[in-house]
């Protein structure tokens, strides 16, 4: 199910994974995705430290980080302790022999802290890609893809087509074409 055209914008709060700031920042557009979400943009201290693993191959990625250093922690969605186990379990059951030890937790991360804000404020919208995140997502919050937010933007203005053309290219599924396919025809609608 695709979300409404402007879930992102006329969420409260926006919690996106790990993959929205990479796709982002792979193709230097970081400052779009910040001046679209503006305050609305939170993240899960274990996303901020996945975005800080990969600072050095995506130098983009340090206009986002020096954001949240100066705002930190108004921009930090909290986890309990409880909600911290939940998401090792999480991962953990998903995990697949070879896999890194922290792969899925910040996708889990994103939807529980989503789940947890969305319960107590409401108008909280994840962004999750990873299909075990986005099947938790789908049972506890509002949530689309970093596709969706891109194509989002394109609508809204706030990309032009090039630019949201490169992060679809670039910056999404680059190593999974066909998870890339899944979309359809739906971003050659839009240009992408």
């Amino acid at each position: 199910m695709l979300p409404p055209p402007r879930a992102f914008a006329d969420a409260d709060i926006v919690l996106p994974d790990a993959t929205t700031f990479m796709a982002f920042a792979k193709t230097d557009n970081m400052a779009d995705l910040m001046s679209y979400l503006g305050d609305r943009l939170r993240v899960t201290r274990d996303v901020l430290r996945e975005i800080r693993r990969h600072v050095m191959e995506t130098p983009d990625l340090r206009t986002f980080i020096a954001w949240v250093d100066a705002t930190d922690p108004q921009q930090i969605a909290p986890l309990t302790s409880q909600e911290s186990r939940t998401v090792f379990d999480l991962g953990r059951a998903v995990q697949r022999p070879g896999d890194h030890p922290l792969k899925h937790i910040g996708e889990f991360a994103t939807v529980v802290a989503g789940r947890a804000l969305h319960r107590s404020l409401g108008g909280v919208f994840v962004c999750v890609d990873d299909n075990d995140g986005r099947k938790f997502a789908a049972r506890s919050v509002p949530h689309g893809t970093t596709a969706d937010l891109v194509i989002e933007l394109v609508v809204q203005g706030m990309l032009t087509k090039a630019d949201g053309k490169e992060i679809w290219q670039r910056g999404l599924y680059t190593e999974n074409l066909q998870a890339r396919a899944t979309y359809g025809p739906r971003p050659a609608q839009y240009g992408l």
